[in-house]
């Protein structure tokens, strides 16, 4: 964040933003059936609203989407602020391990300050989703990549449903002969409106040895259509120059 160099490879290296899922972004969930894929069942305090999370994982992935943000947070408990955007395109027909898959990239760009001084910076990953399910089977950061297992999206969710998404494989490049860690998604659901439902989808690295090394929020704001607002994103234990990081994109 104090410079672009350190703050890409901090991004490229902890998998970081996200999104994801994002719009991944992420959207990363296991599971399947009307009810949501819940460990934790769906409060009954809260109002009964339940959103297709499918449809909303197919709409961002179909027609893609640009969300532009203020940045504030801390680098070695120095305050920072800044403004970007993140721009995933809309997916076209790929391949991956000579499987037919569906290709979207995924750009973060922006400028963060710095006491006074002002530091830009641009990450790009390439993301690769079953064109069936339009859950991610690979992640490419540039260098390093990440590997999913089959997965499924639950058809709804509620507000109160939460759980363990998916765990992932980190590897340090597209061989895949060096594992550098795990990644694992979880998702919980709030109440927010008579008609949309506050979807967090936290993603946290691990390294090899099971020590985490960063967690990624993202909440997103999805509708009884499908229709999909992003809200905020916070990523915490980036390595920027050598200090750890808090970061908010709202």
């Amino acid at each position: 964040m104090i410079d672009l160099v350190c703050l890409e490879a901090a991004m490229n290296n902890t998998k970081k933003i996200l999104v994801t899922t994002a719009l991944t972004m992420l959207l990363g969930a296991c599971g399947g059936g009307d009810g949501g894929g819940s460990s934790g069942g769906s409060s009954s305090t809260t109002q009964n609203v339940s959103v297709p999370l499918q449809t909303a994982v197919a709409n961002v992935v179909n027609n893609g989407i640009t969300v532009s943000f203020s940045i504030s947070g801390t680098v070695g408990g120095t305050a920072v602020t800044g403004s970007g955007s993140l721009v995933d395109t809309k997916a076209i027909a790929g391949m991956f391990n000579l499987e037919a898959v569906l290709q979207t990239t995924e750009t973060l760009s922006g400028t963060v300050m710095v006491n006074g001084v002002s530091a830009p910076f641009s990450s790009t990953r390439t993301i690769f989703r079953n064109p069936a399910t339009f859950a991610e089977v690979a992640e490419d950061l540039g260098g390093p990549v990440v590997i999913f297992p089959a997965y499924v999206y639950p058809s709804k969710v509620q507000a109160g449903d939460s759980g363990t998404l998916v765990t992932g494989t980190s590897f340090s490049n597209a061989s895949q002969t060096t594992k550098t860690g795990t990644v694992v998604r979880s998702f919980s659901v709030a109440a927010d409106t008579s008609s949309t439902l506050l979807v967090t989808f936290t993603e946290s690295d691990f390294d090899t040895n099971n020590v985490k090394l960063a967690d990624d929020q993202q909440t997103l704001r999805i509708d009884t259509a499908g229709n999909v607002q992003f809200v905020s994103e916070k990523v915490t234990g980036l390595p920027v120059n050598g200090q750890q990081s808090s970061l908010t994109f709202q």
